[in-house]
């Protein structure tokens, strides 16, 4: 899949799917990555941002779709190549889902306008209960909904850097205890930043429906 940004093999190793089938008791995320260079991942999470920000509406639109149909990674490949202007030269192959995690991430942080994240996740009866794609979509939203503010803290940090870190690691506890019982999990550093981006935007999203 090209984007169209760096030619950087690198990137094309680190963020492709793994093309695995996950098991029926294994949550198992097609972000993961054996490796990504730090610039590699904020280069393609700026990048992500610019979309967003400029196609706000069509990126809308494109996570909506639910993550499991075949239409969710066309969106996502058709969104990218509109918006090739947020690039500077070269291609860029990345992950459909680690790209709309990001583009996720860029929309709910413009809405939040640095509001609290706990009131916009937070459980509503009068909304129909928030449609998991898969196991690795259920614990996103549980975590998100069990931390919000370590949530909203990773999501104020640079991607890649020390500040990440930290607020990832205030999180690992929540994965083994939002995996459901009998069911286990993989994931690297940044599939959790790109899964709980699309989990919290979800989540925002379809609460502010309610109103």
């Amino acid at each position: 899949m090209k984007f169209g940004m760096m030619t950087a093999a690198a990137m094309a190793a680190a963020l492709a799917f793994t093309g695995a089938a996950p098991a029926r008791n294994r949550a198992q995320s097609a972000l993961e990555a054996p490796y990504v260079t730090p610039q590699a991942e904020r280069t393609l999470h700026a990048f992500a941002r610019c979309v967003a920000l400029e196609s706000p509406a069509r990126t809308r639109a494109a996570l909506a779709v639910a993550e499991d149909s075949a239409s969710f990674a066309n969106g996502i490949r058709d969104l990218a190549d509109w918006n090739r202007s947020c690039l500077n030269r070269g291609t860029l192959r990345a992950n459909e889902h680690f790209f709309a995690g990001r583009m996720a991430e860029a929309l709910l942080l413009r809405a939040l306008r640095g509001g609290d994240l706990a009131a916009r996740v937070a459980f509503d009866p009068a909304r129909p209960p928030l449609r998991a794609s898969n196991e690795a979509e259920l614990m996103s939203i549980c975590i998100v909904r069990a931390a919000p503010a370590e949530v909203a803290a990773l999501f104020g940090t640079e991607p890649a850097g020390h500040a990440e870190a930290a607020a990832m690691r205030a999180l690992y506890p929540y994965l083994g205890r939002c995996l459901r019982q009998g069911v286990e999990g993989r994931f690297n550093r940044p599939a959790i930043r790109s899964m709980l981006a699309l989990a919290a935007y979800r989540l925002n999203e379809n609460n502010q429906a309610a109103q």
